[in-house]
């Protein structure tokens, strides 16, 4: 079961009011058009509307000659751009705004701009110099008398001191001092429970702030405000374990808050864990998906603004913790209820996937355009299975959907930690023996009877968390076979966002590229050579893009002078945790995952659409010591073929010996080329069974690639 994170920089629900009033308090000092048009911006950028303020704001910018309001439009636009994480656009918005307030001699402004930037930097994890900025901003903002920005910088300052684990205790009585001194109002009541998130402060002041916010929302007319402050109190009263305090709290929160979707979400979550704790199972599951259901109404900005570790904190344990219950009543039901809550669980699963991908690639449209509304049963055969490991705190529990049926194998004696630790040990130790046994039975030998059964030959894994960084085909049987040489194995991030068709025998060209040379400080890949030449001996057509050819404007004009159901890259890529790290390298530049997707998305709604894009020395960057990044850039890799918009992609999760690879994808192509109607997961299967009779036989060689997308 996943608690909730108690401390969460509300940069979204509470985040989206901060500076609202001060905000209009200096809004005051400008012309009515401009005062209206920051007026409004706020309040649509409260209900979620971030791109109607954004254009509100954006024309009223091009409109102004008057440095003040510039600057003024400028900083609040780089809040704005803040909440789309478009880091580089706000920043360049908040220096502008900076340098004209200065131009101006206007402190406050400067003030204004100066904790923007703050927030901006924040949003990075750049907490240092976003405090360097706050602290700067404090001094112009109390030499100004700007009481409620003072009272923002100071609540901004806290939160950097504690990321950077400075001590708390006189900055809260600090701030504690200063904010109590504030007229009552809405925006006091905001401060209270902003501070009241600081669990250094003792339980009776934490249960004071936020009982007086009470007080001062309901006395402003303010719902939404209110119902954050019952539903913290209640949240509190939930960490002591007085469940029934804590249930009256939360349920008048959601009273409160039943207008405000992007909020109440987090109170019906809220609700469902407090019923969960007393064992009302029913009644919890019905409020976990009641929350789903009020995210689902604000996935457009929500999943674009939360963090990732806010993502984690804040949402996928309503995800997860809906699992628990719907697999845990499922065991024990009859046959014909367990069927029903399976297939909730596996749509939960599925759901789950699409909004990690969301708020991974920061981009609704990533998934809406591939969302598949086809029954499991037109595209799974007799031999084909779906498998979801599913990983909870204590236990995993093993879904497998054949095609008519789903099945669910529960393994209780397994903590998520623990195989978390076996899967680092296994990639550190470079895919040892005795770790991929291990993870073999863990994982394969507990369903082994099921696949045997149904006769399954082919095996699509649904993976998420550690497994995503896992190299399945390498994992070793008691018999010493390794997986791979049992089915054909396919990953997909989800069901949902596959595409699975056939390759048609008329799908033969090919674009291909790449770059051997040693450019921008990368080290030569001797082997694209000999790669680039074969697939071009074996699909003709245009000769590859190597080297000064392979640039932006050669692969643009490639794609738009036919269509490509075979796209080959082998040039150095890299997945990193953010995805505006990660790249392809051209001979003379990066080209970002933004980029690829439009490179790719130029055929895809062409008669032909892109079959295959394959990735050549690609890499899942990120480093060894920190296994949330390192999941995270897996994430990335595994969602790759929706991000482009190819039915498949074969990428690897690390990088692979030069030569190792170029045998690889000798062998891919040419069974490809010799064997057209093969399934992708036979054709990968073929390519892993002929590697082991080669010199590269150890699956550090081989299990890197990984065949994502489509199956058939």
């Amino acid at each position: 079961m996943l608690g909730f994170s108690n401390m969460i920089k509300i940069q979204y629900f509470i985040g989206s009011l901060l500076l609202f009033s001060s905000f209009i308090l200096q809004a005051q000092s400008l012309s009515p058009d401009v005062s209206a048009a920051l007026t409004q911006a706020s309040a649509w950028r409260q209900q979620g509307q971030i791109s109607k303020a954004l254009q509100l704001l954006e024309t009223q910018l091009s409109t102004q000659t008057d440095a003040h309001a510039q600057a003024a439009l400028l900083g609040q636009l780089s809040e704005l751009y803040l909440l789309s994480r478009q880091f580089q656009t706000a920043l360049t918005a908040v220096t502008n705004s900076l340098q004209l307030a200065e131009q101006q001699d206007d402190r406050r402004l400067q003030a204004y701009a100066l904790n923007y930037w703050g927030n901006i930097l924040t949003q990075q994890q750049h907490f240092a110099e976003a405090h360097t900025q706050y602290q700067t901003a404090l001094n112009l903002a109390q030499a100004e008398q700007e009481t409620w920005l003072t009272a923002s910088i100071l609540l901004n300052l806290l939160y950097t001191e504690k990321a950077l684990q400075q001590p708390l205790t006189q900055r809260l009585t600090d701030t504690l001092n200063y904010l109590e001194q504030l007229p009552d109002s809405a925006d006091k009541a905001l401060n209270f429970i902003s501070l009241a998130q600081y669990q250094t402060l003792k339980i009776q002041q934490r249960y004071q702030l936020l009982s007086r916010a009470a007080e001062l929302s309901d006395e402003s007319d303010n719902a939404r405000l209110h119902a954050f402050a019952l539903g913290e109190l209640g949240q509190l009263y939930q960490q002591q374990q007085r469940w029934a305090e804590a249930q009256s709290l939360t349920q008048r929160a959601i009273f409160y808050a039943q207008s405000w979707p992007d909020s109440v979400y987090r109170w019906q979550a809220q609700l469902a864990y407090i019923l969960q704790q007393q064992d009302q199972i029913s009644d919890a599951i019905q409020h976990y998906q009641a929350a789903l259901v009020s995210l689902e109404k604000v996935r457009p900005v929500l999943y674009q603004t939360v963090t990732p570790s806010e993502f984690e904190e804040s949402i996928a344990p309503i995800y997860f913790n809906l699992l628990d219950l719907l697999l845990a009543q499922a065991s024990a039901a009859t046959a014909e209820t367990q069927q029903q809550l399976l297939q909730k669980a596996q749509q939960v699963m599925e759901s789950y996937r699409v909004v990690e991908l969301e708020n991974f690639y920061q981009d609704e449209c990533v998934t809406l355009q591939m969302r598949q509304k086809r029954q499991l049963a037109q595209v799974l055969t007799d031999d084909t299975a779906v498998f979801y490991p599913i990983i909870l705190p204590q236990r995993t529990e093993l879904l497998i959907q054949f095609r008519q049926h789903l099945y669910q194998v529960t393994r209780k004696d397994s903590e998520e930690r623990d195989l978390t630790a076996l899967v680092e040990r296994f990639l550190s130790r470079r895919l040892a023996t005795a770790e991929s046994e291990k993870l073999y039975q863990w994982l394969i030998t507990p369903i082994q009877p099921l696949l045997q059964q149904h006769q399954i030959s082919t095996l699509v894994i649904v993976p998420h968390g550690a497994l995503l960084r896992l190299p399945f085909a390498a994992l070793i049987s008691p018999d010493r076979h390794y997986l791979a040489q049992q089915y054909a194995i396919v990953i997909t991030p989800s069901l949902q966002l596959t595409d699975p068709r056939p390759l048609t025998e008329t799908a033969k060209a090919m674009l291909a590229g790449g770059v051997s040379d040693a450019v921008q400080e990368f080290p030569a890949l001797p082997a694209v050579d000999q790669e680039l030449s074969l697939l071009h001996d074996l699909f003709g057509g245009e000769q590859p893009l190597k080297n000064q050819s392979f640039v932006s404007e050669n692969l643009t004009e490639q794609l738009r002078a036919q269509p490509y159901p075979f796209i080959h890259f082998a040039t150095h890529s890299e997945f990193h945790s953010n995805p505006n790290d990660s790249f392809l390298l051209t001979y003379n530049g990066r080209l970002t995952l933004n980029e690829l997707e439009r490179f790719v998305r130029i055929s895809r709604f062409r008669q032909q659409p892109v079959e295959l894009l394959t990735l050549s020395a690609c890499e899942t960057a990120a480093s060894a010591l920190d296994q949330a990044a390192a999941m995270r850039a897996a994430l990335g890799l595994a969602g790759i073929a929706v991000k482009a918009g190819a039915r498949s992609v074969l990428a690897s999760l690390w990088k692979v010996d030069d030569q190792a690879t170029a045998q690889f994808m000798r062998l891919f192509y040419q069974t490809l080329a010799q064997e057209p109607t093969l399934s992708r997961a036979q054709l990968m299967q073929r390519t892993q069974l002929a590697m082991l009779e080669t010199e590269f036989k150890h699956p550090i060689y081989w299990a890197a690639f990984v065949l994502i997308g489509s199956w058939l």
